[in-house]
């Protein structure tokens, strides 16, 4: 399973286990005091976003967060 910012109250609730997206990962390094991370790729807009509105949420999560994040870039499926 595959948690994001909003699916973190839920499983701290349940005290259930998931991978996090880079949003996610940005709470909680900001929350814990760590200033930066890395990591291989963020999410980003996908290619039929104009219909679907499929914009990933590391996106706005990378403008509300003040924590470092070194990426190689988006992932290769995304358009950008």
């Amino acid at each position: 399973e595959k948690a994001s910012r909003r699916d973190l109250p839920y499983l701290i609730s349940r005290h259930a286990f998931a991978g996090t997206t880079v949003a996610a990962t940005m709470l909680i390094a900001h929350r814990c005091g760590i200033p930066l991370f890395a990591t291989g790729g963020i999410g980003g807009v996908h290619r039929d976003s104009t219909t679907t509105g499929d914009i990933s949420s590391d996106l706005d999560e990378l403008g509300r967060t003040p924590v470092c994040v070194i990426s190689s870039g988006v992932k290769s499926i995304l358009d950008i």
